[in-house]
């Protein structure tokens, strides 16, 4: 069977010059600005509380998913954060710890308090195998906790600035 030739396209030279000139011009106009200020309500994540699914495949390829809900905490909450990473390095001075197991007790001390809705099998993080899956949670917590206090980044009044 004959295949039907496609009949040619015809781009005037102008078509062609704007394409290139978009193609150039629009990831410089991205890279100069990339992430414009958020606007107040416009991401579930502007709330103190955010819900999120969470999923992941871990090494051995059993799925962890479930629903959380993480909040902001206050100023106490995270004292009490600092107590409880500084339980589970054992009274050891923090320079002698590994610094990965030092961020994995901050990920593990944090949502202990952060996270007020989850699943059975996230209730207690210690009894995970798996810093990975930990991580990860961590990953969706932070970006709550990034996109929340961006929008308080700038509140200070011009006599502060």
């Amino acid at each position: 069977m004959a295949r039907k030739k496609a009949s040619p396209v015809v781009v005037s030279t102008d078509e062609i010059k704007q394409s290139v000139t978009d193609l150039i011009t629009k990831p410089i106009e991205e890279i100069k600005d990339p992430d414009p200020d958020p606007v107040p309500g416009e991401d579930p994540k502007d709330a103190e509380e955010w819900s999120f699914m969470f999923e992941h495949k871990d090494v051995r390829g059993k799925v962890w998913s479930g629903h959380f809900t993480n909040k902001i905490l206050t100023l106490g909450e995270q004292q009490l954060v600092t107590n409880t990473k500084s339980r589970f390095c054992g009274g050891m001075p923090l320079e002698s710890i590994d610094g990965g197991m030092l961020a994995l007790n901050e990920a593990i001390a944090h949502m202990t308090f952060s996270l007020q809705e989850l699943p059975s099998w996230a209730e207690d993080l210690r009894q995970l195998r798996d810093a990975a899956i930990i991580f990860a949670l961590w990953e969706k917590v932070r970006s709550h906790e990034t996109r929340y206090f961006r929008l308080d980044s700038d509140t200070r009044t011009a006599k502060e600035k």
